[in-house]
Protein backbone atom coordinates (compact mmCIF):
# COMPACT_ATOMS: atom_id res chain seq x y z
CA UNK A 1 0.00 0.00 0.00
CA UNK A 2 1.21 3.19 -0.78
CA UNK A 3 2.47 5.75 1.74
CA UNK A 4 -0.37 8.18 1.23
CA UNK A 5 -2.68 5.94 1.79
CA UNK A 6 -1.25 4.90 5.13
CA UNK A 7 -1.13 8.11 6.06
CA UNK A 8 -4.82 9.12 5.22
CA UNK A 9 -6.22 5.48 7.23
CA UNK A 10 -3.97 6.85 10.16
CA UNK A 11 -5.56 10.48 10.05
CA UNK A 12 -9.12 9.06 9.92
CA UNK A 13 -8.71 6.60 12.73
CA UNK A 14 -7.05 9.47 14.67
CA UNK A 15 -9.86 11.80 13.43
CA UNK A 16 -13.13 9.57 13.94
CA UNK A 17 -11.19 8.82 18.22
CA UNK A 18 -10.84 12.64 18.52
CA UNK A 19 -14.67 12.55 20.68
CA UNK A 20 -13.71 9.47 22.36
CA UNK A 21 -10.93 10.91 23.79
CA UNK A 22 -12.69 14.68 24.46
CA UNK A 23 -15.18 12.67 26.34
CA UNK A 24 -12.65 11.05 28.69
CA UNK A 25 -10.95 14.32 29.64
CA UNK A 26 -11.78 16.39 32.38
CA UNK A 27 -10.43 19.72 31.20
CA UNK A 28 -13.27 21.63 29.97
CA UNK A 29 -13.74 22.21 26.05
CA UNK A 30 -12.10 25.79 25.93
CA UNK A 31 -8.91 24.24 27.97
CA UNK A 32 -8.89 21.28 25.19
CA UNK A 33 -9.75 23.45 22.37
CA UNK A 34 -7.00 25.86 23.81
CA UNK A 35 -4.03 23.23 24.16
CA UNK A 36 -5.04 21.05 21.20
CA UNK A 37 -4.41 24.06 19.11
CA UNK A 38 -1.42 25.14 21.04
CA UNK A 39 0.19 21.63 20.19
CA UNK A 40 -1.05 21.57 16.63
CA UNK A 41 0.54 24.77 15.55
CA UNK A 42 3.91 24.52 17.31
CA UNK A 43 4.48 20.94 16.32
CA UNK A 44 3.55 22.12 12.24
CA UNK A 45 5.82 25.55 13.14
CA UNK A 46 8.75 23.02 14.00
CA UNK A 47 8.27 20.18 11.67
CA UNK A 48 7.79 22.09 8.51
CA UNK A 49 9.20 24.91 6.83
CA UNK A 50 6.28 25.99 5.74
CA UNK A 51 4.81 26.03 9.26
CA UNK A 52 6.67 29.53 9.90
CA UNK A 53 5.68 31.31 7.14
CA UNK A 54 2.91 33.96 7.53
CA UNK A 55 -0.36 33.15 5.72
CA UNK A 56 -1.11 35.37 2.57
CA UNK A 57 -4.50 37.51 2.92
CA UNK A 58 -5.98 35.64 0.58
CA UNK A 59 -6.14 32.98 3.04
CA UNK A 60 -7.22 34.64 5.60
CA UNK A 61 -10.89 33.40 5.44
CA UNK A 62 -9.28 29.65 5.35
CA UNK A 63 -7.36 30.83 8.28
CA UNK A 64 -10.76 31.41 10.32
CA UNK A 65 -12.63 29.33 9.01
CA UNK A 66 -10.01 26.83 10.42
CA UNK A 67 -9.77 28.15 13.40
CA UNK A 68 -13.56 27.92 14.17
CA UNK A 69 -13.95 24.66 13.21
CA UNK A 70 -11.69 23.45 15.64
CA UNK A 71 -13.02 25.34 18.44
CA UNK A 72 -16.99 24.27 17.75
CA UNK A 73 -16.38 20.57 17.47
CA UNK A 74 -14.54 20.80 21.04
CA UNK A 75 -17.32 22.70 22.52
CA UNK A 76 -20.01 20.24 20.85
CA UNK A 77 -18.21 17.22 21.78
CA UNK A 78 -18.52 18.40 25.82
CA UNK A 79 -22.64 18.99 25.13
CA UNK A 80 -23.69 16.62 23.18
CA UNK A 81 -22.39 12.80 22.25
CA UNK A 82 -19.01 12.17 20.50
CA UNK A 83 -20.90 10.13 17.77
CA UNK A 84 -22.71 13.26 16.78
CA UNK A 85 -20.76 15.51 16.90
CA UNK A 86 -18.05 13.51 14.93
CA UNK A 87 -20.97 12.56 12.30
CA UNK A 88 -22.48 16.07 12.12
CA UNK A 89 -19.16 17.36 11.49
CA UNK A 90 -18.19 14.76 8.98
CA UNK A 91 -21.65 16.30 6.76
CA UNK A 92 -19.03 18.87 5.54
CA UNK A 93 -18.98 17.42 2.20
CA UNK A 94 -22.40 18.17 1.79
CA UNK A 95 -21.70 21.36 1.73
CA UNK A 96 -18.81 21.31 -0.53
CA UNK A 97 -20.90 19.56 -3.14
CA UNK A 98 -23.73 22.14 -2.65
CA UNK A 99 -21.28 24.82 -2.95
CA UNK A 100 -18.45 23.40 -5.02
CA UNK A 101 -20.59 24.80 -8.56
CA UNK A 102 -20.96 28.13 -7.24
CA UNK A 103 -17.56 29.01 -5.31
CA UNK A 104 -15.00 26.23 -7.64
CA UNK A 105 -16.45 26.03 -10.54
CA UNK A 106 -16.95 22.41 -10.17
CA UNK A 107 -20.06 20.58 -11.60
CA UNK A 108 -22.15 18.32 -9.33
CA UNK A 109 -22.47 14.86 -10.98
CA UNK A 110 -25.66 11.88 -10.49
CA UNK A 111 -24.00 10.23 -7.50
CA UNK A 112 -23.01 13.00 -5.99
CA UNK A 113 -27.12 13.67 -5.71
CA UNK A 114 -27.71 10.45 -4.22
CA UNK A 115 -24.97 11.21 -1.79
CA UNK A 116 -26.15 14.46 -0.54
CA UNK A 117 -29.76 13.18 -0.68
CA UNK A 118 -28.54 10.18 1.90
CA UNK A 119 -26.99 12.50 4.24
CA UNK A 120 -29.11 15.35 3.96
CA UNK A 121 -31.83 12.35 5.17
CA UNK A 122 -29.70 11.38 8.40
CA UNK A 123 -28.60 14.78 9.19
CA UNK A 124 -32.39 15.51 9.53
CA UNK A 125 -32.94 12.85 11.86
CA UNK A 126 -30.94 14.28 14.98
CA UNK A 127 -33.77 17.23 15.02
CA UNK A 128 -36.54 15.25 14.58
CA UNK A 129 -37.25 14.45 18.08
CA UNK A 130 -35.52 16.31 21.33
CA UNK A 131 -32.52 13.62 22.40
CA UNK A 132 -32.58 12.77 25.94
CA UNK A 133 -29.83 14.79 28.50
CA UNK A 134 -26.96 12.65 29.51
CA UNK A 135 -23.93 13.08 32.26
CA UNK A 136 -21.53 13.01 29.24
CA UNK A 137 -24.13 14.64 26.78
CA UNK A 138 -25.71 17.68 29.65
CA UNK A 139 -27.40 19.52 26.29
CA UNK A 140 -27.54 17.46 23.23
CA UNK A 141 -29.47 20.04 21.38
CA UNK A 142 -27.21 22.64 21.34
CA UNK A 143 -24.07 20.31 20.96
CA UNK A 144 -25.92 19.16 17.99
CA UNK A 145 -26.58 22.44 16.60
CA UNK A 146 -22.84 23.75 17.36
CA UNK A 147 -21.35 19.69 15.81
CA UNK A 148 -23.67 21.00 12.13
CA UNK A 149 -22.33 24.45 12.34
CA UNK A 150 -18.79 22.99 12.60
CA UNK A 151 -19.34 20.87 9.95
CA UNK A 152 -20.41 23.91 7.83
CA UNK A 153 -17.27 25.65 8.59
CA UNK A 154 -15.28 22.81 7.90
CA UNK A 155 -16.58 22.89 4.51
CA UNK A 156 -15.85 26.22 4.12
CA UNK A 157 -12.22 25.51 5.20
CA UNK A 158 -12.06 22.35 2.84
CA UNK A 159 -12.96 25.21 0.04
CA UNK A 160 -10.87 28.09 0.73
CA UNK A 161 -7.68 25.62 0.90
CA UNK A 162 -8.63 24.08 -1.84
CA UNK A 163 -8.93 27.67 -3.66
CA UNK A 164 -5.58 28.57 -2.31
CA UNK A 165 -4.12 25.52 -3.61
CA UNK A 166 -5.62 26.06 -7.41
CA UNK A 167 -4.18 29.64 -7.98
CA UNK A 168 -1.87 30.13 -10.77
CA UNK A 169 2.00 29.34 -10.43
CA UNK A 170 1.13 26.40 -8.42
CA UNK A 171 -0.69 27.52 -5.83
CA UNK A 172 -0.17 27.84 -2.18
CA UNK A 173 0.74 25.57 0.81
CA UNK A 174 -2.12 25.10 3.17
CA UNK A 175 0.39 24.93 6.01
CA UNK A 176 0.54 28.53 7.29
CA UNK A 177 -2.99 28.64 7.16
CA UNK A 178 -3.16 25.78 9.17
CA UNK A 179 -0.69 26.92 11.79
CA UNK A 180 -2.16 30.34 12.03
CA UNK A 181 -5.45 28.96 12.25
CA UNK A 182 -4.11 26.91 15.54
CA UNK A 183 -2.57 29.91 16.81
CA UNK A 184 -5.42 31.67 16.75
CA UNK A 185 -7.87 29.11 18.04
CA UNK A 186 -5.46 28.67 21.06
CA UNK A 187 -5.04 32.63 21.69
CA UNK A 188 -9.21 32.89 21.33
CA UNK A 189 -9.96 29.76 23.87
CA UNK A 190 -7.03 31.00 26.07
CA UNK A 191 -8.82 33.36 28.68
CA UNK A 192 -11.61 30.99 28.75
CA UNK A 193 -9.26 27.99 29.53
CA UNK A 194 -7.80 29.74 32.46
CA UNK A 195 -6.46 28.94 35.24
CA UNK A 196 -5.33 25.95 33.78
CA UNK A 197 -5.63 22.99 36.34
CA UNK A 198 -3.27 21.44 38.59
CA UNK A 199 -3.29 17.70 37.81
CA UNK A 200 -1.43 14.26 38.57
CA UNK A 201 0.78 14.36 35.36
CA UNK A 202 1.88 18.45 36.38
CA UNK A 203 2.87 17.02 40.00
CA UNK A 204 4.60 14.33 38.76
CA UNK A 205 7.02 17.37 36.21
CA UNK A 206 7.34 19.49 39.12
CA UNK A 207 8.12 16.84 41.53
CA UNK A 208 5.75 17.97 44.24
CA UNK A 209 3.88 16.00 46.31
CA UNK A 210 0.06 17.47 47.89
CA UNK A 211 1.46 15.86 51.11
CA UNK A 212 5.05 16.91 51.28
Amino acid sequence: MHPSRLYLLAAAALWSTAGVLVKLSTLSAWQLASGRSLIAAVALAIALPAGRKRPSARGLLATFAYATTVVTFIVANKLTTSANSVFLQSTAPLYVLLASPFLLREKIRGRDLAFIAVVALAMGLFFVERPPVAATAPDPRLGNILALLSGVLYAAMIMGLRWLGSRAGGGESSIPTVVAGNAIACLACLPFALPAPVGAADVAVIGYRPDD
